[in-house]
C-alpha cells in the first residue's frame, strides 16, 4: 500500500486499509478533542465541558502570540483551584 500522512501531525504512515487517516489512535483521539472543542465553541459554549457560557465566548491571543480560550465560570474557577494547590 501507499505511504499516506497523518492529518493530525504530518508523519506518513503504511495504512491498514485504505480508510485510514490518522498514525495512531492517539493522533485520532487529539483530532475528535480538537474538532469537538471547536463545535462547542462555534454554538457559543464551553469547549471543556460543553455547557453554557456565562459570558461571550473570546478567543485571543497571549504574549506568546498562541490564542486563548475562554472558558465558563465553572471550568475556571476548577482550573483555578487546580493550579493554587500547596
Amino acid at each position: 500500500m501507499d505511504l499516506r500522512q497523518c492529518i493530525e501531525c504530518g508523519v506518513s504512515f503504511a495504512p491498514h486499509n485504505r480508510r485510514h487517516k490518522f498514525c495512531s489512535s492517539r493522533c485520532q483521539a487529539r483530532f475528535k478533542m480538537r474538532r469537538r472543542r471547536l463545535r462547542r465553541q462555534e454554538q457559543g459554549l464551553c469547549p471543556q465541558c460543553g455547557g453554557p457560557m456565562d459570558y461571550p465566548v473570546r478567543i485571543r491571543p497571549d504574549r506568546s502570540g498562541r490564542q486563548k480560550i475562554s472558558y465558563c465560570s465553572r471550568c475556571r474557577e476548577k482550573w483555578r483551584r487546580k493550579e493554587v494547590k500547596p
